[in-house]
């Protein structure tokens, strides 16, 4: 069974033949509830890191990190972020999972964090411009981030941006992806 088969079994769902329908079940629970995290793998483990959750009608950006083995079908603490983080563009490269930009107590960051089995690393690489919302994702041994927000809560600052990422060449600006600027939640 792949990890991901695993992972999936764990969680919440249980192939119980191939081609059959799925079976949804409880499994493990996340010990913070929250959203806009950071999300990537390491070592065959699911990490979640920061995001945000609401308590007492105020926004609470979270430092945790949680790691998911769908071995054990557990969680486990991981070390914190450097800061409280939330709405930053994540992916896995490699050994690693990168963070890029995000939001810390109503501020944009532009810089790039790495997780790796040492734990949290602040880069001296930062992205062109702040941003939240951004997407990213891994391709060949470059991580491409999409769109993003450059201002919190303006959607007017969104971007078609396109930038190349990989550890050794810092950011290259690719062509705009074409359409309307996208962010991935408002």
């Amino acid at each position: 069974m792949s990890t991901a088969s695993l992972f999936l079994t764990a969680m919440t769902c249980v192939p119980f033949a191939l081609g059959a329908a799925l079976i949804w079940r409880a499994g493990a629970v996340l010990s913070q509830p929250r959203a806009g995290y950071i999300a990537g793998s390491l070592d065959g483990r699911l990490v979640i890191a920061g995001g945000s959750y609401w308590k007492d009608d105020r926004k609470i950006r979270s430092d945790r990190t949680e790691l998911f083995d769908p071995r054990t079908g557990n969680w486990a603490t991981g070390p914190a972020l450097p800061h409280p983080l939330s709405d930053a563009a994540s992916s896995t490269l490699g050994d690693a999972v990168y963070a890029f930009g995000g939001v810390t107590d109503e501020k944009l960051r532009s810089n790039v964090l790495k997780f790796d089995r040492e734990g949290w690393h602040v880069l001296q690489d930062c992205l062109p411009q702040p941003r939240m919302y951004t997407v990213g994702a891994t391709l060949g041994d470059a991580i491409y981030l999409f769109g993003g927000l450059l201002a919190a809560g303006n959607l007017q600052t969104a971007t078609t941006d396109l930038l190349r990422w990989t550890p050794k060449q810092s950011f290259e600006k690719r062509s705009s992806f074409p359409g309307h600027a996208r962010v991935t939640a408002a």
